[in-house]
């Protein structure tokens, strides 16, 4: 006879400690003095929301995070001049326009039900949140979305590491 390994009973996962309250949902740049990698910033985000991590924010503004977080601002909120691109300056389809991209079989559809309450998390300031809505978007659903900010998120990081190495070392007095 086979002997099962043996596990311990389960129980409650006690709630993270945060630096701050969970604040109501988030979206955009988030000014905090605490480091860009801590995660101890309690914000409500809604589910499917995309955190753009803080060393990203601030490549894209070339090592300053409020340049990084104006940029992006550009990108995903409304109001904005530079709202009508999106990632890597892409035209986005206009709302109402024909996609040119095939759909297959029926399109999705939600189940009927209220609001989806905030989900708690953790981050760090410096970081960037994108709600589902603004991916939904640009990208014209939030999965592609997902995997496209994913790609950005990859190549702005190659692309800093590269403009770094790029850089003259410091002069020597």
């Amino acid at each position: 006879m086979i002997k099962m390994p043996r596990y311990a009973r389960g129980g409650s996962v006690a709630a993270p400690k945060f630096a701050t309250k969970v604040a109501k949902v988030t979206s955009g740049g988030l000014d905090s003095a605490l480091p860009g990698r801590s995660d101890k910033l309690g914000i409500g985000a809604k589910p499917g929301s995309f955190v753009v991590p803080a060393d990203v924010v601030s490549a894209v503004g070339q090592g300053n995070t409020k340049a990084g977080i104006a940029h992006l601002d550009g990108m995903f909120k409304e109001g904005n001049a530079a709202f009508k691109s999106g990632p890597y300056g892409t035209h986005m389809p206009r709302p109402g326009a024909r996609s040119a991209i095939p759909r297959r079989g029926k399109p999705q559809t939600y189940a009927d039900g209220g609001a989806v309450d905030a989900v708690p998390i953790a981050v760090s300031g410096g970081e960037y949140i994108i709600q589902p809505e603004e991916l939904h978007k640009r990208c014209g659903d939030v999965e592609v979305g997902h995997e496209v900010m994913k790609h950005f998120v990859n190549d702005q990081r190659a692309d800093y590491i590269k403009r770094l190495r790029s850089l003259p070392g410091p002069k020597r007095g």
